[in-house]
């Protein structure tokens, strides 16, 4: 009993924790490109007064560490407290990886855009169901 509620609170922390990361990337995301920022946050994107407050807050620019990110606020109804980038969007999906291995979740080399096999879809509806049960209880 105790080990089952420890594995439901290791889940859903890496839950909360990776959706922290996806808030402050795929919709807050910046990178550099030729040493000129640039932006690839959908949440960045469309939004132009956001977008202009974090293209000239320069003091809420923040090099982009998972052990840092994960921990700031995710603000819905103002402007985020901080923004992050890297130096290419390269490094971003590397850093990525590396956490997705040192946490265990999948990375994005095991994704593979053709459909899966079978055996594939077991494996991730079991996936799923797993991280269902645990978030849910």
């Amino acid at each position: 009993m105790a080990r089952e509620k420890n594995k439901q609170k290791t889940t859903t922390t890496l839950c909360l924790f990776f959706s922290q990361l996806y808030f402050f990337t795929v919709e807050f995301g910046m990178c550099k490109q030729d040493g000129e920022l640039r932006v690839y946050g959908a949440g960045l994107l469309s939004s132009v007064a956001e977008l202009q407050h974090a293209i000239t807050s320069t003091e809420k620019q923040k090099r982009f560490d998972p052990e840092i990110t994960c921990r700031e606020e995710c603000i819905i109804t103002a402007y985020q407290n901080a923004y992050y980038y890297t130096d290419s969007i390269e490094e971003a999906k590397e850093k990525m990886r590396q956490v997705h291995f040192a946490t265990g979740f999948p990375s994005a080399n095991s994704i593979n855009p053709l459909p899966p096999s079978d055996a594939v879809r077991k494996q991730n509806k079991n996936i799923l169901e797993n991280l269902s049960s645990s978030v849910l209880s």
